[in-house]
């Protein structure tokens, strides 16, 4: 009698382990449900958000019904986010780089100062940038079995490397770039940017030239010359 409760047991056990598994993947799968009508406006990915992404979206949402100004509000019910990604800047600091469609950069522009600092405010000892999604198409070869129509040059590496850069040192603007070139090889570019907006940019940095580093791996230096004519 007793080799003959003994399975029964273990039957009753694994039944309700999968009835606590079942209900489990229910409650995930409606909390799923309710955050993606929630991110649905906000969110231009092909896969689910993750914790940080969602996080973000969510803070949006806050802003937008919280806020009073009509403008502010007109620009973040016109956002969408493709992807953010978090780098370590050392001494406990960190970058997070928010990913949007490229033809919602410039309605970004009318709110993107006001909408960083609250951002900053969020997820303190974070630098936040915006930064458009673009695509690079390499240049065909010899090997390339489809032929393509002619690459734009808004396509090709240097274009939007110099794009990325522009969107990051948003709100002032790049005046002047030298390269120079070193005896070993080793090259590094010297960005001007507008004296006038030093005040501003200048603590944003060192987490720039670090975060371009980090996803272009290129050395830069950005500098606020003064031209004397």
């Amino acid at each position: 009698m007793e080799e003959t409760k003994a399975p029964q047991k273990q039957e009753t056990q694994t039944e309700q382990k999968k009835e606590t598994q079942t209900q489990h993947h229910k409650k995930e799968t409606h909390k799923k449900r309710t955050v993606d009508k929630e991110i649905q406006k906000y969110c231009k990915m092909k896969r689910f958000p993750n914790k940080l992404e969602v996080g973000i979206i969510q803070h949006l949402i806050q802003l937008q019904a919280s806020t009073e100004s009509e403008d502010f509000k007109t620009g973040l019910a016109k956002l969408q986010i493709t992807q953010v990604r978090i780098f370590r800047l050392g001494k406990g600091k960190q970058a997070l780089v928010i990913f949007i469609p490229v033809p919602l950069i410039t309605t970004l522009h009318s709110v993107q100062e006001q909408l960083t600092q609250e951002l900053e405010k969020k997820f303190s000892g974070n630098t936040v940038f915006f930064v458009a999604q673009r695509r690079i198409i390499h240049p065909e070869t010899r090997k390339t079995k489809i032929k393509r129509q002619k690459r734009p040059r808004s396509r090709t590496l240097t274009s939007v490397y110099e794009a990325m850069l522009t969107d990051m040192v948003y709100p002032t603007e790049i005046v002047g770039k030298r390269i120079h070139y070193h005896l070993d090889g080793h090259q590094i570019t010297k960005i001007h940017l507008d004296k006038k907006d030093q005040t501003t940019i200048s603590p944003r940095i060192p987490a720039i030239v670090k975060v371009y580093k980090k996803l272009t791996s290129k050395n830069i230096v950005c500098e606020f010359p003064t031209f004397q004519l």
